[in-house]
């Protein structure tokens, strides 16, 4: 059936920086596309549901055995969780390596992964995550429970003397070039979708 053969074709992956990709379990597990975007690392956020297929053919792995319930502890009292996802992700990418992050639905608990990233790595807000990662991927969902934890380890990061970013996007005075490149991709990205465009902005 050729509408199959279509669907089947269908990877739900997106980039979310250079040699950084979010997707599902689908594009977890479909060689091709390992090839394709030279991924040599993968970040396995739902670890309980999704086996980590391709170790056997030297794909590193970071696997975090998070499930989707209100019950779940995102984080452990030292945030060295949120410490392992950021070495992870850096580690490939400073050897000009790919890294894909995944759940089960791409949809939650990986978001969950690029948001703690891009708020250890840059020191954005929450808010300030979501909504690039919302240009980079259409169905962003995380959960209500997710996101009060998220707002708590944004709380501890600035107790811990953490200089976190304001929401705002119309800031020039960005040192780090590689920021700046975020920076920019997400307001170009905007031009394209005016209805997301922040007030800020207009």
């Amino acid at each position: 059936d050729i509408n199959q053969e279509y669907v089947a074709e269908v990877i739900n992956i997106s980039k979310i920086k250079e040699g950084l990709y979010v997707g599902d379990e689908i594009a977890a597990t479909n060689l091709d596309e390992i090839i394709q975007f030279k991924l040599t690392h993968m970040l396995n956020a739902a670890g309980s549901e999704i086996k980590n297929k391709w170790e056997t053919i030297g794909i590193k792995y970071l696997t975090l055995n998070w499930s989707d319930i209100p019950t779940q502890n995102l984080f452990d009292s030292r945030d060295e969780i949120a410490n392992r996802i950021v070495s992870f992700i850096d580690d490939a990418l400073e050897r000009g390596e790919g890294i894909l992050a995944h759940s089960l639905n791409g949809m939650n608990r990986v978001c969950i992964v690029i948001v703690i990233y891009l708020m250890k790595k840059y020191k954005w807000c929450l808010q300030k995550c979501i909504e690039y990662i919302q240009t980079k991927k259409t169905d962003v969902n995380i959960q209500p429970y997710f996101i009060e934890q998220l707002q708590r380890f944004q709380e501890r990061l600035m107790r811990k003397g953490e200089q976190i970013k304001p929401a705002s996007w119309n800031d020039d005075d960005i040192s780090d070039e590689e920021e700046r490149l975020l920076r920019n991709t997400y307001i170009n990205s905007l031009e394209s979708c005016p209805s997301k465009v922040p007030k800020e902005l207009i």
